[in-house]
């Protein structure tokens, strides 16, 4: 609800360069120790909060959802993010990484400095008007 200048820049990029129907955006503060543990999404609250719950099968949940990871810091020592096995490092403030959810995926803090990143997840399902 708030109308700052990084909400205004969420919806411009989800609704006019990725034509998103429904979409969430989470800022994402790791302080150090902070872990989140292997998972695959699969953007149930999303999909509650919108009411589109039923509109995806689950053989197709994978490909109607994009998710976007954006730091908004350089790297630090300490700071960690795998998809898929596959390490990302060495990431600049404002890279967009695009990955699939049904990658698993981690991140943590291990290091003296908070890591804080962008998370945007969207969908293109419309509801039957």
């Amino acid at each position: 609800d708030l109308q700052d200048y990084l909400t205004e820049a969420v919806d411009n990029f989800c609704k006019d360069t990725m034509g998103f129907t429904y979409y969430e955006s989470h800022l994402l503060y790791f302080g150090t120790g902070s872990v989140t543990n292997l998972h695959r999404d699969i953007h149930a609250g999303l999909r509650h909060r919108n009411d589109i719950f039923d509109l995806i099968d689950e053989e197709d949940l994978y490909s109607q959802f994009r998710k976007f990871w954006i730091p908004l810091e350089d790297r630090k020592t300490g700071h960690f993010f795998e998809v898929n096995g596959v390490p990302i490092v060495d990431w600049k403030a404002n890279d967009i990484i695009e990955f699939q959810s049904c990658y698993p995926h981690c991140g943590a803090n291990c290091g003296p400095e908070p890591r804080i990143a962008l998370l945007i997840t969207g969908t293109y399902v419309k509801k039957d008007e």
